[in-house]
C-alpha cells in the first residue's frame, strides 16, 4: 500500500459517502493506492487474508 509522507503516515484509502442512520449496507465501495502492481484477484485474497471476522472481500478491479 502507498502511505502518506509526514509525521503520522497514513495508508491512501477513499470510502463511498456514509450511509443515513439506520440504513444497512450489504457492500461498499473502497479506492487503495498501491506502490506495485499486482492482480485484482490476488488484492482481494491479501486484504482478506489480513482483515477482521466478518468483513469479506468480494473483489477487486484495477483503474488504471
Amino acid at each position: 500500500m502507498f502511505y502518506s509522507v509526514g509525521y503520522h503516515p497514513k495508508p491512501e484509502l477513499s470510502f463511498g459517502p456514509a450511509l443515513g442512520l439506520g440504513i444497512p449496507s450489504l457492500g461498499e465501495l473502497l479506492d487503495v493506492k498501491l506502490i506495485d502492481r499486482i492482480a485484482p484477484a490476488d488484492l482481494a485474497r491479501r486484504l482478506q487474508d489480513v482483515t477482521l471476522d466478518g468483513i469479506d472481500f468480494l473483489g477487486a478491479a484495477s483503474l488504471r
